[in-house]
């Protein structure tokens, strides 16, 4: 087992590319101004438009892999998708998220997550393999981190947030979890031999992190959503300019352990 992830090259230039996923690729934001959620109005795509690749984005805000997955049946067939055409997932966020008013309500209860571990591998695997099935590319996207602190504060509003923690057990616990259906995302990406492009990294590193995300502690700023496009078109661009390997700022680079996990799901 290889210890990093090189990103496999395409052999077919690629003219047109969908995306499917949640409010992240969607471009939404929280404007604690006004008070409401809003879309990042600036071209995030441009670098890739600009070679005269199309763009469809049918990213929508609170789709979880399944919504995703049914969306995409009704999208792609063989007359819209094939050899020319890359598909980019983003799934996770909302199926790591609970209903946070019945946690508030009954928090010794269990509480399952929107979509359990199974499903959203199992569909995540099901969208990849419909994809192929069609000739096109995949590459999934990791999730980008959440911030606890934020997301406390932004979940409890209106509820009791001495009962959210007493079934958390610990505030960072919502940044660990929702960490796991990252590495899963990783996981299954690595399985089925499709690229990952990563988005979470930059987030990761940068030392201004939490200035990255909005106040609702889940949603990047606009200074993370121009950060998540240059990672994409870094990703898609390279594979426009050559087909051999590389490892570049949107390629992710996994420990060996990640990599020999991969196997046991």
């Amino acid at each position: 087992m290889k210890e990093i992830a090189e990103v496999r090259p395409m052999k077919n230039q690629i003219n047109k590319i969908y995306i499917f996923g949640d409010s992240i690729l969607k471009g939404v934001m929280y404007n604690t101004e006004r008070s409401r959620y809003i879309t990042y109005r600036e071209e995030r795509f441009t670098p890739v438009t600009q070679r005269g690749i199309t763009v469809t984005n049918y990213s929508h805000m609170g789709y979880t892999v399944i919504c995703g997955f049914e969306q995409m049946l009704s999208k792609l067939n063989r007359n819209n998708c094939d050899e020319n055409t890359l598909v980019i997932l983003e799934f996770g966020g909302n199926d790591s998220d609970h209903k946070w008013k019945e946690i508030s309500a009954l928090p010794q209860a269990e509480h399952l997550p929107m979509t359990n571990q199974t499903d959203f591998i199992n569909t995540y695997c099901r969208m990849i393999d419909y994809v192929q099935s069609l000739g096109a590319h995949v590459a999934c996207c990791n999730l980008v981190p959440l911030c606890a602190e934020k997301y406390m504060n932004w979940i409890s509003q209106g509820l009791s947030r001495d009962n959210i923690l007493q079934w958390l057990g610990d505030e960072d616990i919502l940044y660990r979890w929702q960490e796991s259906y990252n590495r899963m995302a990783e996981r299954t990406a690595l399985m089925k031999n499709v690229n990952i492009i990563d988005i979470r990294t930059p987030f990761l590193v940068n030392h201004n992190y939490k200035n990255m995300i909005c106040d609702d502690g889940i949603h990047p700023s606009k200074i993370g959503h121009k950060i998540i496009g240059e990672t994409i078109c870094g990703f898609v661009n390279n594979y426009y300019q050559s087909c051999d390997k590389y490892l570049a700022s949107g390629a992710l680079v996994l420990s060996s352990l990640l990599l020999k996990d991969a196997c046991k799901i």
